[in-house]
């Protein structure tokens, strides 16, 4: 087991969230506490919704 896996096994979507950057920085979509106030100040949160997201298939992945 790597120490990236070891991590990942440990970390719940909850901790990984408070630990991220803004999954929305620099996106096409943008960052939705710009535009919704009701997100501004929950990036917690905002990252744990991002993270339960179902996956975009990217076109460099295969």
């Amino acid at each position: 087991m790597t120490n990236y896996e070891r991590i990942m096994a440990a970390m719940t979507p909850e901790n990984m969230a408070t630990d991220m950057m803004c999954p929305y920085d620099g996106s096409e979509e943008g960052m939705p506490c710009l535009e919704d106030v009701s997100l501004r100040g929950k990036c917690v949160k905002c990252c744990y919704d991002w993270l339960m997201k179902e996956a975009e298939e990217d076109a460099e992945e295969e």
